[in-house]
């Protein structure tokens, strides 16, 4: 039919051909309509496969820039803000905000790209501040079927400040690809929180620890082409990672000063992961020449 109409020009001049030339336009009207329609179809198409491999998530997850969309429940609600609190473990300049809400199992959650492989990285951390002590829930869900999942609590054993909770995920297996958060588990209008940092990390220190030790100081930060790592510890190692997850400069460390060449490295946000005989820990550096 394409060959036909592309090609097929009707007699002009007698009122023989009127007929014959108002079906071949009506023809060819329908079929270039068709074409565009389905060019536009394509191109639509194409964009949403765009769009969503250029929003899709993965671990770490910070706010500082692009911070992805949740999904609340139970009436809970949330927004990325200023820091309220930008001292101790944590001095990022933008974190996230959720207000919980009137069911005890009130939460959010964010779907992830991928799923979650802990063959080498088997815990995951995050930072919270909590309005009191408490409980906080994570969960991991298929995304195909919530009906397989894994989930452990930890304790919040202070309030009004930054703390870092870990949970250990040595030996589960890779199912999950959606990371579900309840802050204030159990308790209905529990009140604000702050998340921040939400990270796939190595290193085992068992369910339910709290973890607020400061094992190192970053400075200048934000850095230009030099960056000193004052580590605490006798011997540890660092990583430097984006927000892509994808690990930017690596080392070891000793006691004391430890200087790292950043000059190579694009302006932007990066996570600062360091472990030692002390446990980990994490923290954000900006990179501005």
């Amino acid at each position: 039919m394409k060959q036909y109409l592309e090609n097929f020009s009707p007699s002009y001049g007698t009122k023989n051909n009127f007929y014959p030339k108002l079906s071949y336009y009506c023809l060819k009207y329908y079929y270039w309509t068709f074409k565009k329609l389905k060019m536009k179809q394509t191109f639509t198409l194409l964009a949403m496969v765009l769009m969503g491999t250029a929003f899709s998530q993965s671990l770490p997850i910070g706010f500082e820039s692009n911070p992805p969309a949740f999904t609340t429940f139970g009436n809970s609600t949330y927004a990325f803000v200023s820091n309220p609190d930008a001292s101790g473990i944590n001095t990022s300049a933008t974190v996230l905000e959720t207000v919980h809400g009137n069911e005890t199992w009130a939460g959010m959650f964010v779907d992830l790209s991928s799923k979650l492989d802990f063959t080498t990285d088997t815990v995951i951390r995050l930072m919270v501040w909590a309005p009191d002590t408490g409980t906080f829930r994570l969960k991991l869900e298929d995304q195909a079927n919530s009906n397989v999942f894994w989930e452990a609590d930890q304790a919040v054993t202070s309030d009004s400040g930054w703390v870092q909770l870990t949970w250990d995920l040595s030996g589960v297996d890779t199912l999950y690809n959606r990371l579900v958060i309840f802050p204030g588990w159990g308790v209905s209008n529990a009140g604000t929180f702050y998340v921040d940092n939400i990270e796939q990390g190595y290193g085992s220190t068992g369910i339910g620890m709290e973890e607020n030790v400061v094992l190192m100081t970053l400075t200048p930060n934000p850095a230009n082409s030099v960056l000193s790592i004052d580590f605490v510890g006798a011997h540890g190692a660092f990583q430097i990672m984006n927000f892509n997850g994808q690990t930017v400069a690596a080392g070891s460390l000793v006691r004391g000063e430890n200087q790292v060449i950043t000059a190579s490295l694009p302006n932007g946000m990066y996570l600062v992961r360091v472990a030692g005989e002390q446990g980990e820990t994490i923290q954000k550096l900006a990179i501005r020449h």
